[in-house]
């Protein structure tokens, strides 16, 4: 299933649209597991930038997201550094991946079945 760049951007919006609502529900309830999936999203979102920045070292061209992705996260910093401190433990770190890859996977999916 190809869905190119159109799909690419539905993925894109309905990924950031299901993280802004577990980031609201998690500080409007502030549920037990609000704090480590806030950390996991801003854990997420390094990764992210990190890997714009890189490509764009590597192929000596600014590509898209490179720099708004550092930007979103310095801004995106200031609410997450005033969190409780949350331990990077190997079950954190593995649901985080773990959470990321089928989010991803999943929204690219959806969006694929919905621009076809």
């Amino acid at each position: 299933m190809r869905s190119g760049q159109a799909g690419f951007g539905v993925a894109v919006g309905l990924l950031t649209l299901a993280a802004l609502l577990a980031a609201v529900l998690a500080a409007a309830l502030q549920p037990a597991w609000g704090a480590g999936a806030l950390v996991c999203f801003a854990v997420v979102l390094l990764v992210n930038s990190a890997s714009h920045l890189a490509m764009s070292a590597l192929t000596f061209s600014a590509i898209p997201g490179v720099l708004t992705s550092p930007l979103l996260v310095v801004l995106g910093a200031f609410p997450v550094i005033r969190l409780p401190g949350v331990r990077a433990t190997r079950p954190t770190v593995l649901a985080t991946a773990l959470v990321a890859v089928f989010a991803t996977a999943g929204t690219l999916l959806l969006a694929g079945w919905l621009v076809s």
